[in-house]
């Protein structure tokens, strides 16, 4: 029995259906990413650093302590705007604001402390988007109503 095209075209519109429409509810991510080094003036790790991260608008805090690379990660984190502070014994407080985490994406923040006491603090704000190094993908965020107004 041979297949003519228009079994071939048929079979051809279910396939790509199948790969297009079956499997989108697994690819999608509802979180973000926050990584990032804490080092010293030198460049030097600063290990056991206490990290918090704080939701501005719900005050929800996710906490986490740097490795012994300076390094920490906050994975499954809520897409909004956030304040990271950053605490280390012998070190100035440091606190981030501004900083946006959307879904299915790492947002990279990085920091250099000074030699200081518990009692001094220093506030940036994060003002320019950085670029995403930590991912090798491109997405687009669609609002309701652009899902609403789609073929």
């Amino acid at each position: 029995m041979r297949l003519n095209s228009k079994h071939l075209l048929i079979a051809s519109i279910i396939a790509l259906l199948v790969c297009c429409y079956g499997t989108p509810a697994l690819a999608q991510v509802l979180s973000g990413t926050v990584v990032g080094v804490v080092q010293d003036s030198s460049g030097g790790a600063i290990t056991g650093a206490a990290i918090a991260l704080t939701n501005v608008n719900t005050a929800q805090t996710y906490d986490a302590k740097t490795d012994d690379s300076g390094r920490y990660n906050f994975s499954s984190v809520l897409p909004g705007t956030y304040t990271l502070k950053i605490t280390q014994k012998g070190f100035k407080v440091e606190s981030i604001t501004d900083v946006q985490v959307s879904a299915n994406t790492v947002t990279r923040v990085d920091r250099q402390l000074e030699v200081g006491s518990l009692a001094e603090q220093i506030t940036v704000e994060a003002s320019a988007t950085e670029l995403q190094t930590d991912k090798a993908d491109t997405h687009t965020e669609l609002d309701s109503k652009e899902v609403e107004n789609m073929p």
